[in-house]
């Protein structure tokens, strides 16, 4: 399983000003583990292991302005997922329960889509799209 950026994610942060990718191949991953590092335009942010892995390759082209300039072939580790990652996956139903949970379904968000306005999250997608 290979892990890194998209495009939306750069467009999202306005783009990378520095990046740092802490695992070494070889290293065993949890899941939430911290992975990367990144000072974007906007904010910190920190890249977790998506599941419980071992580390396969570190790629050493990463940088802030790989990422910036080709997301998809700036990627950060491969992983080979331990045994019964599948079973963690969740189904549409599950994922649909867990977004319900979410910031988005506050009462000041439905607010906000009532009144055809959306939340700060969905205006800073739309405004990263439209920058693209």
């Amino acid at each position: 399983m290979t892990v890194g950026f998209s495009g939306p994610g750069v467009a999202l942060t306005g783009g990378l000003v520095e990046l740092d990718v802490f695992p070494e191949p070889g290293d065993g991953l949890v899941v939430d583990e911290e992975i990367a590092f990144a000072t974007t335009k906007k904010a910190m942010k920190y890249f977790l292991s998506p599941l419980a892995a071992r580390v396969v390759t570190v790629n050493g082209e990463a940088t802030a302005e790989a990422v910036n300039t080709t997301p998809y072939d700036a990627w950060f580790v491969v992983l080979a997922p331990a045994a019964g990652w599948e079973a963690k996956l969740l189904d549409a139903s599950s994922y649909a329960a867990k977004l319900a949970k979410s910031e988005h379904a506050t009462p000041a968000a439905a607010e906000a889509g009532r009144l055809g306005k959306g939340s700060p999250t969905c205006k800073s997608i739309y405004s990263g799209i439209k920058g693209t």
